[in-house]
C-alpha cells in the first residue's frame, strides 16, 4: 500500500469504526458480548480456570474473550467495550478485505468496498448488534 492510499484508508477506516460503534450503541449489546466481557475481565483479574463459571459449548473462548481479555489488560475494563470490541473486528474485516480486491486492481477494491461500508441487516444483527427493530438504519 502506497503512502497516498494509506493517507485515504486509514482515517476512513477511523470513521467506519466510529459509525460502526455508533451503530453498535443504538443496536445494543447482547448477552453473548456482556458475558464474553465479564468472563475476560475474570480472566484478567486472575480467575485462568475461570472457577465457577459454567459455560456453553459455544464458549468463545479463543475467538472472542482472550482478544478482550488483552484488551482489558491493557486499558481497563470499561463496559463500552462490548460495543468496542465487535466494531473493531468489523472494520478489521473490511480492512483486509479492501486488500484482498486491491491485490487484483484498485477497480476491485471499489467495486467490492460498497457492499463492505454499508452493514447488511445480517451483519448488523450478528455482528454488531442484537435488536431487529433497529436494523432499518442499515440497507
Amino acid at each position: 500500500m502506497s503512502k497516498q492510499t494509506a493517507f485515504v484508508v486509514f482515517p476512513v477506516l477511523l470513521l467506519l469504526f466510529c459509525f460502526y460503534f455508533w451503530l453498535s450503541e443504538n443496536l445494543g449489546a447482547n448477552s453473548d458480548n456482556m458475558s464474553s466481557l465479564l468472563i475476560a475481565r475474570d480472566l484478567v483479574d486472575g480467575n485462568l480456570r475461570l472457577h465457577g463459571w459454567t459455560l456453553s459449548t459455544q464458549s468463545y473462548l479463543f475467538t472472542n474473550i482472550i482478544w478482550a481479555a488483552l484488551l482489558i489488560k491493557a486499558i481497563g475494563f470499561h463496559p463500552e467495550l462490548a460495543h468496542g470490541i465487535p466494531a473493531f473486528f468489523y472494520t478489521v474485516t473490511i480492512f483486509f478485505s479492501y486488500l484482498i480486491a486491491a491485490n487484483g486492481s484498485k477497480r476491485g477494491a471499489i467495486f467490492i468496498i460498497p457492499f463492505l461500508i454499508v452493514p447488511t441487516y445480517f451483519s448488523t444483527n450478528q455482528t454488531i448488534g442484537d435488536y431487529p427493530e433497529f436494523c432499518a438504519l442499515a440497507p
